[in-house]
């Protein structure tokens, strides 16, 4: 959403820095490494992990990488990591379930994890997905601040790779507006044009 350089520019002092997987650790999803000799050795212990553990039931990558993590800052003090601030780069959990702690103002990027299935639907319905449907190419014109959209704004319910998505239909993105039912969903005005429709019947 904007370009992390200049941030990152600010935080010299670290060989490396993780995006936040809260209580999990560290999330290897989106990181930043300079390339000391600390951040190489970090990696080679990385890919060793991940080799040693391939095939088998704990290969998992991210586990890999604080097992990594743990074993470099044992061995040594010399590495120097951080978390990066979860606002300015925040996982799947705060951008899809805790959206009042970031912003597309102040999200340098979006981690689109903590969703196993329809990360594609996520994205589109939050205007974040800047392919064209069959995913051929850039979307012409594409821009995620459009109309001030946080989330939900556009009206799809599945996106599949390489094919077209579906969409709602008006009656139901207006049924969300009725106060006497209880719906976890507001679509932005932007979804509702999306369609094609008003948030009135005609």
């Amino acid at each position: 959403l904007h370009d992390p350089f200049p941030y990152l520019a600010t935080l010299p002092q670290f060989d490396m820095l993780f995006q936040s997987e809260q209580a999990h650790g560290n999330n290897g999803g989106f990181y930043f490494a300079r390339p000391t000799n600390n951040s190489i050795a970090l990696i080679d212990t990385w890919l060793a992990d991940l080799k040693r553990t391939a095939g088998s039931s704990s290969f998992e990558e991210q586990h890999s990488l604080n097992r990594a993590l743990k074993l470099s800052v044992g061995k040594s003090s010399a590495l120097r990591v951080a978390k990066l601030n979860e606002s300015k780069f925040p996982n799947g959990k705060i951008w899809w379930y805790l959206p009042h702690h970031t912003s597309k103002a102040d999200a340098y990027v979006v981690h689109c994890n903590w969703v196993k299935f329809n990360k594609k639907t996520r994205l589109r319905r939050d205007n974040l997905w800047f392919l064209t449907e069959d995913d051929q190419r850039c979307r012409a014109g594409f821009d995620p601040f459009e109309d001030g959209c946080q989330s939900y704004c556009v009206a799809v319910t599945t996106c599949t790779p390489g094919k077209p998505c579906t969409y709602e239909t008006c009656d139901r993105l207006r049924a969300t507006l009725n106060p006497s039912v209880r719906s976890p969903v507001r679509w932005h005005d932007m979804a509702f044009r999306s369609i094609g429709c008003s948030k009135t019947a005609a």
